[in-house]
């Protein structure tokens, strides 16, 4: 049903955006038959010898009347909600307006004249294409400052009489969109991981490759406590380092002092760098048996099944302390708990 409805909104979205660039279009050509009706009426006025003054609009009326329609176009243009881009046949950008600078961070001066393929270092996800008009084609993008975000585009073509002279583009940020439909698809293939006949060993591997689609998982750590052994063991983990010792690997629960015991016992996720680590250690929150490096980064959430905390699910990266964010933590926080729950019903069934 979650899947129907976020179709549908999709479906709505683009039908609203073609609206809008529908409205460009049709006021580009408003302009351009006036300017026609205008021109014929000239030479028309020019071949007569007795001109009715009274019903013929002045040339002056004339052209205030065409500089009304073309302010309008361009306002609709310059000022429009949604970025938009003038581009021609060739694909190289003529004209912009302010939504795509702030969507981009392009400014006009540096996107005209450029490719736009180029711009923006375009790369194309599902490509939809219906004669001269395209709707919801999706593509990754990177914008000035080297994010990377995922764009709907649309475009249309303006014609003259037979002549396609360019194309008018507007673009949509569906980066959001994308990225919950990635987390989707990567709990449910855990889910159904979960549901078929592999091993709770087996099932880990599955869990860091899927996570790893969405975030960063390359150093990556399950630990789960043992009730009968009062343990909080590492099941699996994947460290770039190598092996971890013994004492690590199995840490009584009431004497454990590292990070991963720290977030069983509290249940507090924790987005650390290297001068939070530190501070934590200085506190006396929990120490550190592990390699330790300026550059180092933390991720870690509670594994829990309703209100029981089973363990803990920690990343970790050695050499980019700005890798993880808190809109990370809350990706986490939310895929963990029915990571959870699927290792739970592994465990039963096992």
């Amino acid at each position: 049903m979650r899947i129907h409805k976020e179709k549908k909104l999709k479906l709505i979205k683009k039908e609203k955006n073609n609206t809008y660039l529908k409205r460009i279009v049709n006021n580009l050509h408003f302009l351009k038959a006036k300017m026609s009706r205008i021109k014929n009426k000239r030479n028309f006025e020019d071949s007569k010898v007795e001109i009715d003054t009274i019903k013929t609009p002045s040339r002056f009326e004339e052209k205030s009347e065409l500089w009304q329609s073309y302010q309008e176009f361009i306002g609709l243009f310059k000022n429009s909600p949604e970025a938009l881009v003038y581009t021609d046949l060739n694909g190289i950008v003529l004209d912009t307006n302010k939504e795509f600078e702030r969507l981009t961070g392009f400014k006009l001066q540096e996107a005209r004249g450029r490719y736009f393929k180029d711009l923006l270092h375009i790369r194309i996800i599902d490509h939809k294409k219906n004669h001269h008009h395209s709707i919801g084609s999706e593509m990754e993008v990177r914008k000035k400052d080297g994010t990377e975000i995922c764009l709907s585009v649309s475009f249309t073509s303006n014609w003259v009489g037979n002549k396609e002279l360019g194309k008018i583009l507007l673009l949509k940020n569906i980066t959001n969109y994308k990225k919950s439909e990635e987390v989707s698809n990567v709990l449910y293939n855990i889910s159904k991981a979960a549901n078929s006949d592999i091993s709770l060993e087996d099932l880990y591997p599955v869990i860091q490759n899927e996570l790893h689609k969405i975030i960063d998982a390359s150093n990556f750590y399950i630990a789960l406590f043992n009730e009968e052994k009062n343990l909080l063991q590492f099941c699996y983990y994947v460290d770039e380092t190598g092996k971890k010792g013994e004492d690590f690997l199995n840490s009584k629960n009431e004497n454990s002092d590292n990070i991963f015991c720290y977030i069983f016992k509290t249940g507090q996720s924790l987005l650390l760098n290297y001068n939070k680590y530190k501070k934590m250690m200085r506190e006396g929150h929990f120490n550190s048996y592990d390699v330790i490096t300026n550059k180092q980064t933390w991720l870690g959430v509670p594994l829990k099944v309703a209100d029981k905390i089973i363990g803990s699910m920690v990343l970790q990266n050695y050499i980019n302390p700005k890798l993880f964010s808190q809109k990370d933590l809350r990706l986490m926080e939310f895929v963990s708990q029915q990571i959870a729950a699927a290792i739970t019903r592994k465990r039963k069934e096992e």
